[in-house]
């Protein structure tokens, strides 16, 4: 019984957000300029809001911790990529096309191996894949699991536990996250840095290593300034939640 204003849609990839186009997905080659929002409005004859999903994830950590809009904050999205989300003065970068931050596109050696290729969630899967002991019954019991963020969770709860094989992936990959991450903050230099996506649920253990690793490669002066926390809204359902807030703010403003 209640009146539906709109819709928010979260999508990967590049955007153009004023048109309401997504310009394109890797991982979907057909959708190159797929005009989605005129297609969604001429079927529901509502208003559409496109997004960002790491973005829209963001927006809802902060939607729902409160944080003071006034902050310079960066959120880290981990999840099937590496996308940094930025907050200037308050407001939402989102870059001419959409999708500002994408951490897992830097080039990280001269052989040309990006970020994602070996400190994604994926590159964790395939290096534990590798390694895995046959012998191992918690090993295979994670190659066992088809779902994939209970299926990551038990390797960060191995690595915080010291297996021999979680262990050195997870720190291989963190040096690598934070690196490129320290780099970032140097540049921005921003008030608060969020870890949020999948390490969202990162064992304290983990996460204080992370922290240590950044502020190694960060000049003390920003790193005495920089507040490192991770993310508090760990739901599945955070990215609609997002995209839900990004609607209705535009929505509001076009009211006014």
């Amino acid at each position: 019984g209640r009146h539906v204003l709109g819709v928010g849609v979260a999508t990967p990839g590049f955007v153009d957000s004023i048109n309401g186009e997504i310009l394109t997905i890797e991982r979907v080659p057909a959708w190159q300029s797929f005009p989605i929002r005129s297609r969604l409005e001429a079927s529901l004859n509502l208003p559409i809001t496109i997004a960002n999903d790491i973005d829209a994830l963001a927006t809802a950590e902060l939607r729902y911790t409160d944080t003071r809009s006034s902050d310079d904050l960066i959120y880290l999205g981990y999840t099937d990529g590496i996308k940094a989300s930025m907050f200037l003065d308050g407001a939402l970068y989102k870059g001419p096309f959409g999708n500002a931050g994408i951490l897992g596109r830097i080039v990280i050696d001269d052989e040309g191996t990006r970020l994602e290729d070996v400190a994604s969630m994926p590159a964790i899967y395939r290096q534990f894949e590798a390694r895995s002991d046959p012998t191992n019954e918690e090993h295979q019991q994670i190659k066992a699991m088809t779902e994939r963020r209970p299926r990551f969770q038990r390797i960060l709860e191995l690595a915080a536990d010291g297996d021999s094989v979680c262990a050195p992936i997870l720190e291989q990959v963190t040096d690598r996250l934070a690196l490129s991450m320290s780099n970032l903050l140097c540049l921005l230099q921003p008030s608060v840095l969020v870890v949020g996506g999948t390490l969202g649920t990162m064992p304290p253990p983990l996460f204080e290593q992370f922290e240590r690793v950044i502020r190694r490669r960060l000049p003390p002066l920003i790193s005495n300034r920089l507040v490192i926390e991770q993310a508090r809204l760990t739901a599945a359902n955070g990215v609609a939640v997002g995209v839900a807030h990004q609607f209705l703010l535009g929505y509001l403003d076009s009211e006014l």
